[in-house]
């Protein structure tokens, strides 16, 4: 048991050594590229030398391998050195995209492109710089997503797809203020510049406008690369304003801008642009010798479009001087220069790998949608169950309150009822008594009185029970609540029918059919004239009972007499109230 426990204990220390060893080896070599990333910046060509000087072992992680191969890339980049093969960062793109290191995966992306850029494989480039503009969004690199709208930029303008190239350079831009990055800005103002005048040249309606433009942006890069003495970008600026006025017609700016801008120059294939400026210029002043002279120098500068131009100048000229065998040289050339350019487009396919590229973001973006209105689905569904869960539960509970209540207000009015039951038993009998004592005992007239005081305090007894059963219900309340807003308002209301009857019913139910029994006592008695009674019954004074019915107290007394007329009562002088009182 001890020798187990031993032999566990030295495998398990073998295992943390070697553990501890190779995290410091990734460690280590982690340092030197940290080394050679912070040269990057201000001394590429020290980085250069220094990854070049590192060797397999220095970098034999996967980690390692992978961004040793970005950086390597990203020297030969910066150090101007032209990129030839591309199986180096596709590795290094292969590995980060794998582990998903977002801003790795942004620069590897990025680097990329600039070898098939390098390549010439422009479509593919498009793709990889697209792939690496949201990848450097999310890492937060604004210098990286910079460069790769830039460049996207530079490729869309090679095409002459000068709005999509316009804005991608409008962003450049935005992003170069943000960072405060003034080299960047007027480089970027410059190409601007350019791409309006060049958009002038194409649209007939809004060319001054756009002329304007482009004098305003190359205006503003001159300033800028003047003030930070970047000559280079000066120069070319100088070069596209140049250009502008030649299309404007304005031969002196023309001159004098060429003149500022050849003073930047470091060789004489630097010159070439000037030439053909210069010799647009002699050209349209019939100076022909001297425009077909820098036009021939301009041939001298690496750019089809630029050479198809002045050889067709230089035909021009020549059919102008009868050399025909020159113009038919000239116009050869020419159209030697249209097929290079014919045959290094490729705009519809660059366009296609951004549509694509575009598809396949939206795809993702839709599929991270839906997961993301699935779980809010789901959330709103799981509160709604759980609020009718909820909600079910208080109903029964207050359905089960509600029953309770109903099942004691039913016992309450059922011992009323029994009550006034009783009372009317009770009157009715006293009425029996007092007919056969009547009757029987005619001249007993102290006997009878005493029968007509029991029977006036019996009615007095009922109504008071009656009184003190409506007063507890809601539309004795209701009427009581009426009379008073009209008495507050000092205008008529109208008593709704549905209110008549709710009132009507009530009192038939709390003095056990008073309406039958008038209407059988008193059959002329229209339903006017029942519904009068009715209020008379409730003890109300006339004037209430004239803001119930709408009607002035002086009305309200000719219908009492009215009714009076219709009983025709035995004792005439027996009032209305007191008639209604008996019943």
């Amino acid at each position: 048991m001890g020798t187990m426990k031993r032999s566990a204990n030295i495998l398990l220390n073998l295992v943390c050594f070697f553990l501890f060893a190779a995290c410091s080896a990734t460690d280590s070599q982690q340092v030197l590229l940290n080394r050679a990333d912070s040269l990057m910046p201000t001394h590429p060509d020290s980085a250069l030398a220094f990854l070049e000087s590192l060797s397999q072992q220095d970098v034999s992680s996967p980690a390692a391998q992978a961004r040793y191969n970005v950086l390597i890339t990203q020297a030969y980049d910066k150090n101007y050195i032209r990129h030839t093969e591309d199986s180096t960062i596709r590795s290094a793109v292969k590995f980060f995209d794998s582990v998903g290191n977002v801003p790795m995966q942004a620069k590897a992306h990025f680097y990329l492109a600039r070898v098939l850029q390098d390549k010439k494989e422009k479509t593919e480039a498009v793709k990889e710089y697209w792939e690496a503009v949201p990848l450097a969004e999310k890492a937060g690199d604004t210098e990286l997503l910079s460069m790769a709208v830039g460049n996207l930029g530079y490729l869309y303008l090679g095409e002459k797809l000068y709005d999509k190239a316009d804005s991608l350079y409008f962003r450049a831009e935005c992003l170069a203020v943000v960072r405060k990055d003034s080299t960047r800005l007027a480089s970027i103002l410059s190409v601007r510049g350019r791409i309006y005048a060049e958009k002038g040249v194409l649209a007939v309606e809004k060319r001054e406008e756009y002329f304007l433009k482009a004098k305003y942006y190359l205006d503003q890069a001159i300033r800028i690369a003047a003030k930070i003495r970047k000559c280079k970008i000066e120069n070319s600026a100088l070069m596209h304003l140049a250009a502008l006025y030649n299309l404007m017609g304005n031969t002196t700016q023309v001159i004098e801008c060429a003149k500022r801008s050849m003073l930047f120059c470091e060789d004489s294939l630097s010159y070439g642009g000037y030439y053909l400026m210069l010799g647009n210029v002699y050209y349209k002043a019939e100076r022909y010798d001297s425009a077909a002279y820098y036009w021939t120098q301009s041939l001298k500068i690496n750019n089809y479009y630029t050479k198809a131009d002045a050889a067709m100048k230089l035909s021009d000229i020549a059919k102008l001087q009868n050399n025909m065998s020159m113009a038919l040289h000239w116009e050869k050339l020419h159209a030697i220069y249209k097929d290079s350019i014919i045959l290094s487009e490729s705009s519809i396919d660059m366009l296609t790998a951004e549509h694509k590229h575009q598809l396949r973001q939206n795809e993702q973006q839709y599929k991270s949608g839906i997961n993301y209105y699935n779980y809010l689905i789901g959330c709103v569904v799981l509160v709604l169950l759980v609020w009718v869960l909820i909600w079910r539960r208080k109903r029964k509970n207050f359905q089960k309150r509600m029953r309770a209540l109903q099942t004691e207000k039913d016992r309450i009015e059922k011992e009323k009822l029994e009550q006034l039951r009783d009372i009317e038993n009770q009157l009715h009998a006293k009425k029996q008594e007092v007919k056969v004592a009547y009757g029987a005992v005619q001249e007993d007239r102290k006997k009878t009185a005493v029968l007509h005081a029991e029977l006036e305090k019996l009615c007095t007894h009922r109504q008071e029970m009656f009184m003190s059963y409506m007063r507890e219900s809601k539309e004795y309340k209701y009427l009581m609540d009426f009379i008073r807003k009209v008495q507050e308002q000092d205008m008529p209301l109208t008593f709704e029918e549905n209110q008549w009857r709710s009132l009507v019913k009530v009192i038939d139910k709390f003095s056990i059919g008073f309406t039958e029994h008038l209407l059988a006592k008193y059959p002329a008695l229209n339903p006017e004239d029942v519904r009068f009674c009715c209020l008379l019954k409730l003890e109300l004074p006339y004037p209430d009972i004239a803001a119930v019915c709408a009607r002035t107290p002086s009305a309200i007394y000719k219908r009492r007499t009215n009714i009076l007329e219709k009983m025709k009562p035995a004792e005439e002088d027996a009032s209305l109230r007191s008639i209604v009182r008996k019943i």
